[in-house]
């Protein structure tokens, strides 16, 4: 069995095959699968006017053919074009205005919708798959996984110098971007303490996927109240990665209720102070760089 990557374009399919070799079955699905028919009422006035989707006409023998091929494939990737994303409403005046268009993500500045999420939705016959399939970009979620990442490589930097070079413990764990080698350019064998280099290829790899997130539901709510729900899960989990690792808000050494909760609400306050230095200087640097600086800081205090 081989991994499966479908497309949307026929042309772009034939030419990753030329990339990618034997061991990918590249398909393309030739636009969307599946649309709101117009013979017919396509909403639920019942159910909250759920929409009622239906195979595209002359596609029922290709969406046959995605279903037998997905069944038949290890892995399944869904490549979408640059093209075709729209803008999810967030200011009052939106959905007249800038979310009226569709985008093309290699065309625009993506720095001027750091605040936005660009979505589509992909490959979401439900008798071709179980569940509805959105796929978002943002390109604040894209800087934090970067941002991320790089911290993690300067930690397995770090532990190649120490020579700690084990195993990954999890999915998550920075020795992910560790290989082994066991020979150095000309051929000797090296010890085991420096046997391990950086994996360019894997940082590479999950780099092409640097703001995206595909949400599975199925649900047939509109995709905008959908991704609103889910926009700033990725947010919550940053701020409990740095009350937890940065202010080390871990109350062991503290058994008295009011130390405990004190403790905790320094933490908040200092988690607080970080989020609204963050804003004020538009997300240019990140908690290793504005944290350090602050304990570095000496204040006097000016009687005047």
């Amino acid at each position: 069995m081989s991994d499966l990557i479908i497309v949307e374009s026929p042309s772009k399919a034939k030419t990753l095959k030329s990339y990618l070799g034997k061991g990918y079955n590249i398909v393309a699905s030739k636009g969307h699968v599946r649309d709101l028919p117009a013979a017919r009422l396509s909403v639920d006035i019942k159910h909250d006017f759920a929409p009622k989707y239906s195979v595209v006409k002359g596609k029922e023998k290709l969406v046959k053919e995605l279903k037998e091929a997905v069944a038949q494939s290890d892995k399944v990737d869904l490549a979408t074009d640059p093209d075709g994303w729209k803008l999810r409403p967030r200011l009052k005046n939106d959905t007249h205005t800038r979310c009226a268009r569709l985008y093309n993500l290699g065309e625009i500045d993506l720095d001027e919708y750091a605040e936005d999420t660009f979505y589509k939705e992909c490959l979401t016959d439900e008798t071709a798959f179980e569940e509805h399939l959105i796929i978002t970009y943002s390109r604040k979620y894209d800087l934090y996984q970067k941002r991320i990442r790089a911290q993690q490589i300067q930690r397995a930097v770090t532990k190649i110098n120490r020579g700690e070079a084990k195993r990954p413990k999890s999915p998550n764990d920075c020795r992910r971007f560790l290989k082994d080698k066991y020979f150095d350019e000309q051929g000797n064998p090296l010890e085991p303490i420096t046997s391990a280099v950086i994996d360019e290829e894997r940082i590479e790899r999950e780099e092409r996927f640097d703001g995206f997130n595909a949400l599975a539901t199925s649900l047939d709510d509109d995709p905008c109240a959908i991704i609103r729900v889910n926009s700033w899960r990725w947010e919550i989990e940053e701020c409990f990665r740095i009350m937890k690792t940065d202010f080390e808000a871990r109350p062991v050494y503290l058994n008295r209720k009011e130390r405990i909760l004190a403790h905790f609400i320094t933490c908040f306050i200092s988690l607080i102070v970080y989020r609204y230095l963050e804003k004020k200087l538009a997300n240019r640097y990140t908690i290793d760089q504005i944290l350090p600086t602050l304990q570095e800081m000496d204040f006097m205090k000016y009687e005047g």
